[in-house]
């Protein structure tokens, strides 16, 4: 076999693969998502007797036990071996959903606990070896689009998802939804354990993983992922609650609105990916716009009393996104590649970044809502955080 032909082999491989998990997580984990994702902070909500700081505390207990856990677990799953990984993921997703079948007001604190654990323990065993595949099957000449063409994919399942979920909420509760994606779950589980296995040896301890998070060496990093988990926070936790409390408990019409948002965002996604192809600065010059334009986003935010405000705000938010998600995402997983022998220690590290900075914006807002009785006041904190993801183009050659 001739060095070119050899090449040529290795990138049909790399395609297969980035092909067979796109498929295993964009489809199966993406669609179960996408039918409830938006509606969990509000089921929480809900069955925690509409209290707010229950709510807060089961979205940053989560994330933070998750942060704190992942650098102990990280030696196991690597050498669980990957694939097997992603399927123990998807197990404990369905019995997450399972588990939430059962939870209503009264059973809330007894179920809890197993909510808890289902869910910590499927971020744990499912998002690192995700992570790490993804850096490793995507090319790196064409990851700006092959992120595009991801993010577009969810996004349309993000119009379908929220109609169909809304439409059922409506008419037969959360448990035909639970039911589903829990098939969904089981479906994929299977489906990953064909996936190719990616050989890594996680190498860190646990204190070096904590003392790394901030050295010199992943101080920026650290800094961009933090304020990606405040973001996520807002917008995929406080943002949802917030709706349905002004659109008055209105699943339906939540989810048509949340659809509409996601339908005009999906349009535009791929180009930009493309985009972001052309050049690192290219990527950077992109990142800075969407973090400009989606701090706006948050104030505008603030403003919002109505329903059609909710979806201009929204769908300004969505355009901002575009810019900011895609180059952010393609950046992330570029960086991760020029770890070379340590993409599973600096996966390792953005997953706790991230996971520590939704533990804070669960803190904060419950501190700006005792203070200010608003949420939509902790909206003005998402300002900020949008504004430090740019950190992320600041590299640092140093070792530490």
């Amino acid at each position: 076999m001739t060095p070119t032909s050899g090449t040529e082999a290795r990138e049909t491989r790399r395609h297969a693969n980035f092909v067979r998990l796109f498929l295993g997580d964009t489809i199966l984990h993406g669609f179960a998502s996408a039918l409830l994702g938006v509606f969990i902070p509000v089921f929480v909500y809900i069955v925690s007797g509409h209290s707010l700081y229950l709510t807060l505390l089961y979205f940053g207990g989560t994330h933070a036990l998750y942060a704190l856990l992942l650098p102990w677990c990280a030696h196991a799953i690597t050498r669980l071996g990957f694939n097997r990984s992603l399927a123990i993921g998807m197990l404990m997703m369905a019995g997450f959903k399972a588990t939430a079948v059962f939870v209503t007001q009264d059973t809330f604190l007894y179920l809890v606990p197993l909510l808890v654990l289902t869910i910590t323990f499927f971020r744990i065993f499912f998002w690192l070896p995700y992570h790490v595949d993804f850096t490793l099957f995507s090319d790196p000449a064409w990851r700006g689009r092959e992120v595009g063409i991801v993010s577009s994919v969810r996004l349309l399942l993000g119009i379908v998802g929220p109609i169909i979920g809304g439409l059922v909420l409506a008419t037969a509760g959360f448990a035909p939804l639970f039911v589903f994606s829990v098939i969904l779950y089981l479906i994929a589980a299977m489906y990953f354990l064909y996936l190719p296995e990616v050989h890594a040896r996680f190498e860190w301890t646990y204190t070096k993983t904590f003392s790394q998070l901030f050295s010199a060496r992943y101080r920026q990093a650290s800094t961009a992922f933090i304020a990606a988990g405040i973001d996520n926070h807002l917008n995929l936790i406080l943002w949802p609650i917030f709706i349905f409390l002004l659109m008055e408990q209105a699943y339906f019409d939540m989810g048509i609105v949340l659809g509409l948002i996601a339908g005009i965002a999906a349009l535009l996604r791929i180009l930009v990916g493309a985009y972001l192809d052309t050049s690192f600065q290219a990527k950077e010059r992109m990142l800075r716009i969407g973090a400009t334009l989606h701090s706006m986003g948050w104030v505008f935010k603030t403003l919002v009393v109505t329903g059609p405000q909710i979806v201009l705000a929204g769908v300004y938010h969505s355009f901002s996104k575009l810019f900011l998600a895609t180059s952010f995402t393609t950046l992330t997983y570029d960086r991760s590649a020029d770890e070379k022998g340590c993409v599973d220690e600096f996966t390792v590290v953005h997953e706790v970044a991230i996971n520590i900075g939704y533990a804070s914006a669960a803190l904060i807002t419950a501190g700006v809502y005792v203070a200010l009785g608003d949420i939509r006041y902790v909206f003005v904190v998402g300002v900020l955080s949008s504004l430090f993801l740019t950190t992320l183009t600041k590299r640092s050659t140093k070792r530490s």
